[in-house]
């Protein structure tokens, strides 16, 4: 059973649009650690450079990737408090903007389930749905989901997009002050720790017009600089990611763990008829259901077996929001 948040007060959806951070264990969420270890030289000889260029061969290698599946953790401290535990598992159906599901505990909302489809759409299932809207399923454009539509879940669900190795290398090339900063023996083989920050307004200008937006929303939600710690197998692939970010008084974190990389995986979307459409979203066409076949693994990987889509069937359908649903996650 994954533990529950406390949720002191709601998150406000200007306060984080989008990257988050997470505090490994032992560490502050505002810090860096450098661990022991073969390889430890390179801590003081490498230039930001060079390490520059090993971030880049990283971002190259993932762009490679079809899939992948991972445990996520999200930890939010200060002014709100909260915490989501769970895994997920990634089709990368396009380079900025991959289709996501996750399956966590996310406290108010208990056991969830989460798709982010490429287009923008997001499916959320959860418990509480199925007595709020006689449908366990929602659905809305991740831009609804704001405090707008009665539920406040678009800064969870900007975190969870945004922490996705496949755009987030992207970015570290581009960073400042980038270090070698140990190694540690983990998932069968030894990976080296790398650490850096990048401002946005310093990287804006470099990215694709693909990136642009994504990274302009950040900037326009008052997220000015992310910090991030990120270790590599000896095949420059990502097996541990972290991200740091502070928003207000607020201080989010996030943590993938990778698991596996391009093992087959199919991400099943839910029936039309179990999906409550949220007010002032409109109809929404159905999309193809994502799916990858496996090719060749970059590293060591464990087959991941995807969760079907809840089979509830629908019921009187609401036409407001219930003024009992959580307004934060």
């Amino acid at each position: 059973m994954f533990p529950r948040f406390k949720a002191v007060r709601p998150l406000g959806f200007a306060a984080v649009a989008v990257v988050a951070a997470v505090t490994v264990a032992g560490c502050k969420p505002s810090s860096f650690s450098t661990s022991s270890g073969s390889g430890s030289s390179l801590g003081t000889t490498a230039s930001s450079s060079s390490v520059g260029q090993l971030l880049t061969l990283a971002a190259q290698q993932t762009q490679q990737v079809n899939t992948f599946s991972a445990n996520v953790q999200i930890t939010a401290t200060g002014a709100t408090n909260a915490n989501l535990f769970g895994t997920m598992n990634e089709v990368a159906t396009t380079p900025t903007a991959p289709t996501i599901s996750i399956m966590a505990n996310a406290g108010q909302l208990g056991n969830v389930k989460i798709i982010l489809t490429s287009s923008g759409m997001a499916y959320i299932r959860s418990p509480l749905f199925l007595s709020a809207y006689h449908h366990r399923w929602i659905e809305s454009s991740m831009s609804s989901m704001s405090s707008s539509s009665g539920l406040n879940f678009g800064p969870l669900l900007a975190l969870l997009q945004g922490s996705s190795p496949l755009v987030q290398t992207q970015l570290f090339p581009l960073g400042s002050n980038m270090r070698y900063m140990g190694s540690s023996f983990f998932g069968g083989h030894r990976n080296r720790e790398y650490g850096g920050h990048f401002v946005l307004a310093n990287i804006l200008s470099q990215l694709s017009s693909g990136m642009r937006p994504m990274v302009q929303s950040w900037m326009n939600s008052g997220i000015s600089m992310t910090r991030f710690r990120v270790w590599l197998t000896p095949q420059h692939m990502v097996s541990k990611l972290v991200l740091i970010e502070v928003a207000g008084n607020t201080t989010f974190t996030i943590t993938l763990s990778i698991n596996s990389f391009n093992q087959p995986m199919h991400i099943a979307m839910p029936s039309t008829t179990v999906v409550f459409i949220l007010p002032g979203t409109g109809a929404v066409t159905a999309t193809p259901t994502p799916s990858m076949a496996a090719t060749a693994s970059a590293q060591p990987t464990v087959a991941t077996t995807p969760t079907p889509a809840s089979t509830v069937p629908a019921g009187t359908t609401p036409t407001t929001t219930p003024s009992t649903m959580p307004t934060h996650w």
